[in-house]
């Protein structure tokens, strides 16, 4: 078979059919300066690239976002994006309250849902720390110490209070010129 005729046979280039021949992805061999292939090895050829043009993933363009209202006030906004150093993508997750977004890290996922779960994670976390916050307080103003600030992050409770006298609970220093906040 010649170049042209297996280049209408595979849907391709004849150029394309000379440098399969030249790197030997079909047999062929040149007689007169033409190109003479071998029909069944070009038929393989020709199934090969079907093969490969059947698992190449087209590319997806970013899905729109998805939005989760939370409560009257929280709404949650996953959108994917795509880094341009990986070429890989991946939702992010972030929290809005009244359409304002808020500085909470946001939260990534393999999918909208994944990263949506690990937002209301984080943010059911959040609300639980403010409320143990809001309870030490009111038990500390309740014992006449008024509190200053509340840190309740991590393992430990750390308060920068003041007693009646104005001193540091930590330090026993004026409230004002101390370092313990």
């Amino acid at each position: 078979m010649n170049t042209t005729a297996a280049a209408l046979k595979a849907h391709v280039s004849v150029d394309t059919i000379r440098a399969w021949c030249r790197i030997g992805a079909v047999s062929a061999v040149k007689a007169a300066g033409r190109w003479l292939i071998d029909t069944t090895s070009l038929a393989r050829r020709i199934a090969i690239g079907a093969m490969r043009a059947r698992k190449q993933r087209p590319v997806n363009q970013p899905a729109e976002p998805v939005e989760v209202r939370i409560d009257e006030w929280t709404t949650i906004r996953a959108s994917q994006e795509t880094s341009p150093a990986f070429g890989t993508t991946t939702w992010y997750a972030v929290e809005y309250i009244n359409g304002y977004r808020t500085g909470c890290i946001p939260s990534d996922g393999a999918t909208a849902e994944e990263a949506i779960e690990k937002m209301r994670y984080k943010i059911k976390q959040m609300r639980a720390q403010k409320e143990r916050q809001a309870i030490l307080m009111g038990s500390l103003a309740a014992s006449g110490v008024s509190v200053e600030c509340v840190d309740t992050l991590g393992d430990g409770i750390r308060m920068a209070t003041t007693s009646t006298s104005g001193q540091c609970h930590y330090c026993g220093l004026n409230v004002r010129t101390c370092d313990c906040r």
